[in-house]
């Protein structure tokens, strides 16, 4: 029996979404990479898996969704690494931290926030991205910088927080005239 053009529309949309959907959970590979180096030095895994999940169910919406928000994860993921390596490296090079409280890593996931907006606004600016994509830039970037900011605490996740949020804007905006 012969399916109708309907269905074979159907059919055929079904298997593209398809196809997309494992072609953005194949480009997330770099997610596990990021969580095994947020184990390796910061020893909360429950955080680690946590963020880790909610990174690669973003990064695999956004490859999903295609074309200029897939754009959006190569500025996030490169800004984020420095947030993500600051505290880690911190932590081991024989930091000690005193009564789980870091000042000396909240300052680095605050400057590694500065640094990471920095890094998503001129790329951002670079590649000439509209300015809508600039919010899931940094969300990407918050994520991947909280896997490693996780080691100075709370205060060390809303240090790199902040830091992006109030840096990359600006530094969009900048490029962007230049």
């Amino acid at each position: 029996m012969a399916r109708d053009e309907s269905g074979l529309r159907a059919e055929a949309r079904r298997r593209y979404e398809r196809a997309r959907l494992a072609g953005a959970l194949r480009a997330a590979w770099y997610v596990a990479p990021l969580a095994i180096v947020s184990l390796a030095g910061c020893g909360r895994p429950a955080f680690t898996l946590v963020v880790a999940l909610l990174l690669l169910a973003l990064v695999t919406f956004l490859g999903w969704r295609g074309q200029a928000h897939q754009r959006a994860i190569a500025p996030g993921v490169l800004g984020g690494t420095v947030p993500l390596l600051l505290p880690v490296a911190l932590h081991l090079t024989g930091h000690p931290c005193l009564g789980g409280t870091c000042f000396l890593g909240t300052t680095a996931c605050l400057l590694g926030g500065f640094a990471g907006a920095l890094v998503v606004g001129f790329q951002g600016a670079r590649l000439r991205e509209p300015p809508h994509l600039l919010p899931l830039s940094l969300l990407v970037a918050g994520l991947v910088g909280a896997l490693g900011c996780v080691l100075a605490g709370l205060t060390g996740v809303l240090g790199m927080a902040a830091g992006l949020a109030v840096a990359a804007g600006p530094v969009y905006w900048a490029a962007r005239r230049v």
